[in-house]
């Protein structure tokens, strides 16, 4: 039976049966569900069009099949209030908070149906990412079902529908009159780019300005380039928003995560002219406190402690974000979690960086072992007028048998290029399993490897870029700016798990080294200093095996006092009523 003749069916039951109507259908199950899902779509349609937080939680309902989580809801109700206040809003919320679909998808899609005659215009670091948010919404209007009930009216205009700008039509009055309508308007109903793309030139703005991650790694590990981008914001784009009665009349919206303390979420927070939000994936609580959860810190599958986040927390959406999920978020790296999950640059930048030793009698100098190397430049600092040469410095990293790798020795020296060279030559030729030596190929680097090619034919030296130190299939490449990031956000998360070890033989380079990782916090890229150069060093080698990345366990070779192994807290995963 089609749904059209049941509903004729159900039609004449109502009209022969009305006082009984109700009995009758309760005894056909199918029956029921389907006039109980009707009445429900049909509450929805009826709240959609409200211009309210009810009206668009109404049409996220329709549109997932679910009601918005807590989260979402919260967020809407504080864009409204900032609106009605003549505000913008900044959000910063962890990673896998649903704030990009729900926010620059679905908020704006929404605003679309409700005012199709305003135009909208979508920001982020680059093209591709302003891309799939706009290409999101055009897909809910051109082919999503309950947008078809909820705004049948309003459908893509053929011919202008195109990542170069989508334009709707409201088809509920002649063409004509739509166009008479439109005649002022130049902007397309929908346009997303890059904070440099020449597309977003000259364009304003009616309906909503959303700005979705406009910081990146590339754009806000340099100074310079994050200034360029708050100053974009703060003096381009938002010169070119539409106020009225002297309020905001166009919806702002800024979401992301945390950079630095200086970055777009930071200078809008504090400019009195937006509401700020923060949402971290949880919260520190105190034993006894309602809904509060105990985490123990221990990584089941490594043996690690990871001590900044062992105590009591309430979880921001423990369905989806637990206590298991949470810990494997921990695992990888403590700056990653504390910066994207947890807003906090503070605690993401402080303290040192965990890492295990190893025995240096148990290392076999047969293992298959890599170099890095970090090339001498001239380095100027910021606040005085020396300029300064860095330290030549060179890492040995060698492969375990089984996994892993560990750092088992290294120079750092203040050499001429010929006894920088004589230092690569001299391990390749103490190591009998060479692999290469890795280099840093840009700029001097790229001059330093042509050099000893050159010099040295037989030289086992290869260049090693500076994109990620492992990237996942399907993961942009992206460029950490300066030594202390690498470190900190591709190193540091294989140290911390064990899957690269530092020998603990006493020598210059694993001294400087172990140093820099004991007080990492107060490292300065801004100045010279023969411990960031130690570790970029060490950084490149690991970059050139990526193969022993494979997250074993740290201790399977150790010897039993090493062993880290922890039993689970008696409280872990409690959680209080």
């Amino acid at each position: 039976m089609s749904k059209l003749d049941l509903y004729q069916q159900l039609a004449d039951l109502k009209a022969k049966y009305p006082e009984r109507f109700e009995e009758v259908v309760r005894e056909h199950p199918d029956w029921f569900q389907i006039i109980v899902d009707e009445q429900k779509e049909l509450d929805i349609l009826s709240r959609v069009h409200s211009d309210s937080p009810e009206g668009y939680c109404a049409f996220y309902e329709g549109l997932h099949g679910i009601k918005p989580p807590w989260q979402v809801i919260q967020w809407v109700n504080e864009i409204y209030k900032a609106h009605e206040d003549g505000l913008g809003y900044t959000l910063n919320g962890y990673r896998g908070s649903w704030k990009s679909v729900s926010i620059s998808v679905d908020f704006l899609a929404w605003r679309i149906g409700n005012e199709p005659r305003k135009t909208n215009l979508i920001i982020s670091a680059n093209d591709d990412s302003a891309d799939k948010i706009t290409k999101a919404i055009s897909q809910i209007i051109e082919f999503h079902p309950f947008w078809k009930k909820a705004f049948g009216n309003i459908v893509p205009d053929d011919g202008r529908w195109s990542s170069n700008g989508y334009w709707v039509v409201d088809n509920s009055m002649p063409k004509e009159e739509w166009a008479k309508l439109q005649a002022g308007v130049i902007d397309p109903t929908l346009l997303g780019g890059g904070y440099t793309s020449t597309r977003i030139n000259g364009k304003h703005p009616t309906g909503v300005l959303g700005i979705d991650d406009i910081h990146d790694l590339n754009n806000s590990t340099s100074d310079t380039e994050r200034k360029y981008v708050v100053r974009f914001v703060t003096t381009v784009l938002m010169k070119t928003v539409i106020r009225k009665n002297d309020k905001l009349d166009t919806w702002v919206l800024n979401i992301g995560v945390p950079w630095a303390t200086d970055d777009t979420h930071r200078v809008l927070s504090s400019s009195g002219a937006f509401l700020a939000s923060n949402l971290p994936v949880m919260r520190k609580a105190k034993e006894g406190d309602e809904g509060a959860v105990y985490i123990d810190g221990v990584n089941e599958q490594t043996g690690v402690t990871y001590d900044d986040i062992k105590g009591w927390w309430i979880l921001s959406w423990p369905e989806k974000f637990g206590v298991n999920t949470i810990k494997k978020e921990r695992g990888l790296g403590k700056f990653d979690f504390w910066q994207m999950m947890m807003m906090d640059l503070s605690s993401a930048k402080s303290g040192s960086l965990k890492y295990y030793i190893y025995p240096h009698a148990n290392v076999d100098e047969a293992w298959p072992t890599a170099g890095g190397v970090d090339v001498p430049y001239d380095f100027k600092e910021r606040h005085d007028n020396q300029t300064k040469l860095s330290s030549f410095a060179m890492a040995f990293v060698s492969k375990r048998p089984a996994s892993g790798a560990v750092l088992v020795g290294g120079v750092v020296d203040h050499p001429t290029m010929g006894q920088a060279f004589n230092h690569m030559l001299a391990a390749q030729s103490n190591f009998v399993n060479w692999i290469f030596t890795f280099c840093e190929n840009v700029g001097g680097g790229r001059v330093f490897i042509s050099a000893a090619r050159l010099m040295f034919p037989h030289l086992k030296i290869m260049g090693s870029d500076l994109g990620k130190i492992l990237k996942l299939p399907g993961e942009g490449s992206g460029k950490a700016k300066n030594k202390k990031t690498r470190i900190q956000t591709e190193l540091a998360p294989w140290l911390e798990n064990g899957t690269i070890l530092i020998s603990d033989l006493d020598d210059p380079y694993l001294n400087l080294v172990r140093d820099a990782l004991d007080n990492f916090s107060e490292l300065n890229d801004a100045r010279a200093d023969d411990r960031l150069d130690v570790l970029d060093a060490f950084y490149h080698a690991v970059k050139g095996i990526p193969e022993v990345l494979v997250g074993q366990r740290f201790d399977e070779e150790l010897p039993a006092i090493f062993k880290k192994k922890q039993a689970p807290h008696p409280l872990a995963g409690r959680k209080n009523r």
